[in-house]
């Protein structure tokens, strides 16, 4: 049995220092605005310096050591209107990303064995990318209170996310783009449809979208967190595709005692990776097919106002293992297809009140009274494999327990400002 008592901490430290060193803004008339400006971002991560504990199990990774990377991005938007139907809102962004040094990187022979390693000083260049994001979007007005909107996005995204497959708890890692780690690259289209009513009381909208993106990360399969401690991050990925699709239902109340809003969305997200599951495409792990939001604020009177939020959602998928086999006294899991299973589904209900306090010219408060997960949901969080018996006996039995965080959680909070 897992142990209550669970920590995992340091999955992966990641800092980063955001600046905008200048934005300009220009109106030539009330319809038409143009924005334009730059942003400096300082990247510092130390990926997969993992430690864990349950029971007496200790593990710990080791550090590992730190990557530094620079991003610049320069922007210029273009928001106007033609006629009393058609806004327009176009965009285009310069982004050049930088990884820096001081950082070894090990060549590699066919064999996977390090023949040599090139050293990169303190601020040196290791591999930068230039690219250009653009952006468009146009509503379409159908009377007052209506209107299409259309829109196309391309991104790249230079810091990356990967979990490993066949580990029992989160193992998320954040790594940047390297020479080897392209840029991922996303386009997104979308489609919909808004409508007010009673004098915009109401909002609803109804909106499609498909993303493609390139340039995906995972880990390869039999990639393990204590892998390539002192060597490069980079050689445990491999790289794939995926798309992205959906429909995205909004309905919001915006005027009076009570207010709110009812989202709910229907989307699908897969995977395509030549290395992994046979080149057949899989689930993402954050593919939810179903997910639903109900937010509701209420204010009794000019001191009080309550609130609940009702969440549920479809279970991440996770891949489980298939088999189990024992190599150098340990016990080994190999992994079954590949993201095949779903956890079960997410859902609680979080309900607050608040109080304002008084209030004078330099000082306001309010006292928020809340409850996480009202009727104590045991949401889960990961799964965990543990074996019961020796190794080598015909009665040995892994046993997998779900672990969950969060259960029913009263707190309260005062806020205070002062003018």
């Amino acid at each position: 049995m897992l142990s209550n008592y669970l920590n995992i901490s340091n999955l992966c430290l990641f800092f980063i220092v955001y600046y905008e060193f200048f934005g300009l803004s220009f109106f030539p008339n009330p319809n038409h605005s143009i924005k334009f400006g730059g942003v400096l971002t300082l990247h510092r991560f130390t990926p997969g310096n993992a430690s864990a504990s349950s029971g007496d199990v200790d593990f710990n990774t080791g550090v590992r050591k730190k990557l530094r990377s620079q991003e610049i991005g320069i922007y210029l938007l273009d928001d106007f209107e033609i006629g009393n139907r058609i806004r327009i809102n176009a965009g285009l962004r310069y982004n050049y990303f930088n990884h820096i040094g001081p950082y070894d990187d090990f060549i590699k022979d066919q064999n996977n064995t390090t023949i040599d390693t090139v050293h990169y000083k303190k601020g040196k260049k290791v591999a930068d990318y230039h690219r250009l994001e653009p952006r468009i979007s146009l509503r379409y007005a159908v009377g007052l209170s209506s209107s299409f909107k259309a829109a196309f996005t391309q991104n790249y995204q230079n810091v990356h996310l990967a979990s490993f497959a066949t580990v029992s708890f989160p193992t998320d890692t954040w790594v940047p783009s390297t020479a080897r780690i392209k840029p991922q690259l996303s386009r997104q289209y979308s489609l919909g449809y808004y409508r007010n009513f009673k004098k915009n009381t109401w909002e609803t909208s109804a909106e499609l979208y498909y993303k493609n993106m390139e340039n995906l990360i995972e880990y390869k399969d039999g990639s393990l967190v204590e892998d390539n401690v002192a060597e490069n991050i980079d050689n445990s990925f491999t790289f794939g595709s995926g798309d992205s699709y959906g429909i995205e239902f909004l309905v919001k109340k915006r005027k009076g005692r009570t207010t709110g809003w009812v989202g709910y969305t229907i989307s699908k997200t897969t995977r395509s990776f030549q290395e992994l599951n046979k080149g057949q495409s899989f689930p993402s792990r954050f593919d939810r097919r179903h997910d639903l939001s109900v937010v509701v604020t209420h204010r009794v009177n000019r001191k009080w106002k309550i609130s609940g939020i009702l969440v549920y959602g479809t279970g991440n998928s996770f891949t489980i293992p298939s088999s189990f086999f024992t190599f150098d006294g340990k016990l080994v899991a190999e992994a079954g297809e590949r993201n095949g299973y779903r956890l079960p589904e997410y859902h609680r209900l979080d309900v607050s009140a608040t109080l304002k306090g008084k209030e004078s010219r330099r000082f306001s408060s309010s006292w928020t009274f809340s409850i996480f997960n009202l009727y104590n949901r045991r949401n889960p969080y990961f799964i965990s494999f543990q074996e019961d018996g020796d190794y080598f006996s015909p009665d040995l039995q892994i046993k997998a327990t779900q672990v969950s965080l969060f259960a029913f959680l009263p707190s309260v909070t005062w806020n205070f400002k002062f003018k």
